[in-house]
């Protein structure tokens, strides 16, 4: 076919058919895209992206394969081998070199990394170095933006989510999780903060106790939003963290878990027996200081 026959072809097909991945005669069609897309995101279940299996797999060439693959996959979220074929996800790397950093003999320790970096086809020093540098490139483009989502820099950074927000606390940025958000943004922690006040003034009219663990707070978050919440007199409650877990009882299940206790009531009756703290004791007074 000529070109010119070819590309009035192009121009004659539904716009939603292909993509905007071509090389010469050769265009993607959004299915062949999602599939992919899908064989990439499988690659990060094994830990490694194969462009010339792939390839013969999906029955596309390798340059066409690789334009997708650079789209579709942040650079930093690992490393390439010697040859740009395989592509090894930071996780799968950081799995293995923490294995080998378990060594406590040196000698077998360098052998194992010399081993490791012949297996994968990468320089020894590179697969020491390059995780490194990758996050603190990724550092630094957090601490310029006002919110991420955790779990696109989970990918990103090769971690689980302790390991990350312990990343983000070396990092000194202030967050605030909500949902798959981390929000750095001063402004929108504020209105963050204040639609968890909203949700807490609405669902206190209905619900005995509202369990607020699924937010993550930071701790000097959490003490704030709380004597917000207390000074500002419309609501009344007490929150309790146990294990982790934050809480908060509204005045209406406190009256109802009293009611339910009308032969002898005691402040521990409110969490099943677990001790309070004395500071938890004087909120849970002032609830009724009416």
């Amino acid at each position: 076919m000529r070109d010119k026959d070819f590309i009035d072809l192009i121009k004659n097909l539904p716009k939603e058919y292909l993509t905007n991945y071509h090389k010469g005669t050769q265009w993607l069609t959004n299915l062949g895209t999602l599939k992919i897309s899908n064989e990439i995101q499988s690659s990060k279940i094994f830990g490694f992206f194969d462009i010339n299996k792939n390839s013969k797999k999906i029955n596309i060439s390798q340059i066409l394969l690789i334009d997708v693959f650079d789209n579709l996959v942040d650079a930093r979220s690992g490393i390439w081998d010697k040859r740009r074929e395989v592509f090894y996800y930071s996780k799968y790397l950081t799995e293995k070199i923490e294995t080998i950093r378990l060594i406590s003999d040196e000698g077998e320790k360098a052998n194992q990394i010399k081993l490791l970096a012949t297996e994968l086809d990468i320089d020894e020093n590179l697969i020491l170095t390059k995780i490194d540098e990758n996050l603190e490139f990724i550092a630094k483009e957090i601490t310029n933006k006002d919110q991420i989502n955790v779990r696109e820099y989970l990918e990103k950074t090769g971690m689980d989510l302790d390991s990350f927000m312990k990343f983000i606390d070396e990092i000194g940025i202030t967050f605030f999780k909500k949902d798959d958000l981390f929000i750095f943004n001063p402004a929108k922690i504020e209105e963050a903060k204040n639609d968890i006040k909203f949700m807490l003034l609405d669902k206190s009219k209905s619900e005995d106790s509202i369990i607020l663990g699924n937010l993550n707070i930071k701790s000097d978050l959490i003490k704030e939003l709380i004597k917000d919440l207390l000074d500002d007199g419309k609501l009344k409650g007490i929150f309790h963290e146990d294990e982790g877990e934050i809480q908060f009882f509204t005045e209406r299940g406190i009256r109802n878990i009293m009611l339910e206790n009308s032969f002898i009531f005691s402040f521990n009756d409110l969490f099943y027996g677990k001790d309070l703290n004395q500071e938890e004791i004087d909120l849970l007074r002032l609830v009724f200081n009416d």
